[in-house]
C-alpha cells in the first residue's frame, strides 16, 4: 500500500509531492500508525453519514411503494407510524378536479399480530385498503391484490422482525395454503408475503384489504380514512395540483406531492428526534480524532526535521514553502487513510444491512464527502502543526 500511493503520489513532482511522501513515510511505523488512526476515523464517518442516509431512506421506502402523486393527510399529522383520521370527503371532494385519474383510501393503524407458532402478540403496522384499488406500485403486493378481497386476508412483510414469525417459511410449507393467526384477536389468513422492511418507528408491517381492518378494529368507519391517494392523468403538475387541492379542502386536513411527503417524514426524523443530533455528534468526534492524531504525527514529525528546516532557511527558503510541504504531508495521509478505511466500511456496511435491514452502503456523495472532510480535517491540522516552523532558525541547527 505505501509503494503504491508513493508511486502514485510521485507523479505529481512539479508540486513537491515526492519530497513530502519522502518526509512522511521516512518513519514507516510512525506513518503506519497515523494511516491507521485516519482510517478509523474515515471508518467512523462512513458509518454515520450511511446510516444517516439508510436510516431516512428506510422511513420513507413505504412512501416510494405507493402508486400516487399527491397524498393528503390530517393537519395533525406529524409522521407514518402515528397516523390521525379524517373524513374521506375530503378526497372525494379532490377527485372532482379535471386533472385527477383517480383517488385511493387508505387505512392505517397499529394493532397486535399473533406469532402463529408461540401464540405470542407483538404490533405490526397495518396498511389496508379498498383491494378494487391500485394502492402499490410493488409487482409482488399487485400480484396478491386479488387475494384481499376477503374479509379475513393479510399479507406480511417478510423483512419484518424475525420475533413476528416465520409466515415465509410456513407458506412455502403449506404450498400456498393460507397460515392462520390473529389481528388484534380477529382471525385472519397470511396468504403471502412481501417485501418492504423495518423503518425508524415500525419494525413490522402487514397489508389488509379495508373489510379486514374493519373487522379488526371494532368502531372503525369506512369514511373516516388516515391517507388518501391522489393520480393524476399524465402530464398534470403535481405541485400546482397540490395546491389547487389544498386551496379547495378545509383546514383540517394537508396535501403533499410525493416528494414533499418524503421530505417532510425527513425533516420529522432529522430535527425533531435524537437520531440527526446523535449522528452529527458521533461525526465531529471522528473528526476530531482524526485531527488530533494527524496533527501529532506532523507535529512530531517537524520537531524532529527542525535542524533541517532551519538550514534550508538559511540558504533562503521561506516559511511558505515549508508550510506547503507539511500541508502536502497532511494532504497524504488523509488519503493514505481514506483508502483503507472506506474498504473496510464496506463488511460494516454488509453487516448491518444483514443484521437490519437498513439499506446502508456506498454512495458517490457520501464517498466525497467524507474525503473532503478527511482532507479538510488533515489541512487543518496540518496548518497547527506548522506552528513550530516559525522558531525554525540556523542557531537550531545541531
Amino acid at each position: 500500500m505505501i509503494g503504491f500511493v508513493g508511486r502514485l503520489l510521485g507523479r505529481f513532482s512539479r508540486l513537491g509531492i515526492p519530497f513530502a511522501w519522502l518526509q512522511i513515510t521516512a518513519e514507516r511505523k510512525r506513518y503506519a500508525a497515523a494511516s491507521a488512526g485516519m482510517a478509523f476515523a474515515v471508518l467512523m464517518m462512513l458509518l454515520q453519514v450511511g446510516l444517516h442516509s439508510g436510516l431516512y431512506e428506510q422511513g420513507v421506502r413505504p412512501f416510494r411503494k405507493l402508486d400516487g402523486d399527491i397524498a393528503i393527510v390530517s393537519s395533525q399529522y406529524e409522521y407514518l407510524c402515528v397516523p390521525r383520521g379524517f373524513s374521506a370527503d375530503r378526497l372525494h371532494r379532490a377527485a372532482a378536479l379535471p386533472e385527477v385519474a383517480e383517488v385511493a383510501p387508505l387505512w392505517l393503524c397499529t394493532l397486535p399480530l399473533k406469532n402463529p407458532r408461540t401464540g405470542q402478540g407483538r404490533d405490526v403496522f397495518v396498511m389496508a385498503f379498498d383491494p378494487s384499488d391500485r394502492v402499490f406500485n410493488d409487482p409482488e403486493i399487485e400480484a396478491l391484490r386479488p387475494t384481499l378481497a376477503s374479509g379475513n386476508t393479510l399479507l406480511f412483510d417478510r423483512w419484518s422482525n424475525a420475533n413476528f414469525g416465520d409466515f415465509d417459511q410456513l407458506l412455502a410449507a403449506r404450498n400456498g395454503d393460507g397460515v392462520r393467526t390473529e389481528l388484534n384477536e380477529k382471525a385472519m389468513s397470511v396468504r403471502g408475503t412481501f417485501r418492504l422492511g423495518q423503518t425508524l418507528g415500525i419494525d413490522g408491517n402487514v397489508i389488509a384489504g379495508r373489510d379486514a381492518f374493519l373487522r379488526s378494529m371494532p368502531g372503525a368507519s369506512p369514511d373516516f380514512i388516515m391517507m388518501g391517494l391522489v393520480k393524476l392523468k399524465p402530464g398534470a403538475d403535481a405541485a400546482a395540483v397540490a395546491t389547487r387541492i389544498g386551496e379547495l379542502l378545509p383546514k383540517d386536513v394537508k396535501v403533499y406531492t410525493r416528494e414533499q411527503l418524503i421530505a417532510a417524514e425527513t425533516e420529522y426524523w432529522d430535527s425533531r428526534t435524537p437520531i440527526g443530533v446523535i449522528i452529527l455528534s458521533t461525526m465531529v468526534l471522528s473528526f476530531i480524532v482524526g485531527a488530533v492524531v494527524v496533527f501529532q504525527i506532523l507535529y512530531t514529525d517537524v520537531t524532529d526535521h527542525l535542524p533541517e528546516y532551519a538550514t534550508l532557511k538559511s540558504i533562503g527558503f521561506a516559511d511558505g514553502y515549508f508550510r506547503k510541504i507539511v500541508i502536502q504531508e497532511s494532504v497524504i495521509l488523509s488519503i493514505s487513510g481514506f483508502i483503507p478505511g472506506a474498504l473496510l466500511t464496506g463488511p460494516v456496511y454488509a453487516f448491518l444491512k444483514s443484521q437490519t435491514g437498513i439499506p446502508v452502503g456506498y454512495t458517490a456523495f457520501n464517498l466525497s464527502l467524507v474525503l473532503l472532510v478527511s482532507m479538510t480535517m488533515c489541512v487543518i491540522a496540518g496548518l497547527g502543526a506548522t506552528h513550530k516552523l516559525a522558531h525554525a532558525n540556523p542557531a537550531d541547527i545541531v
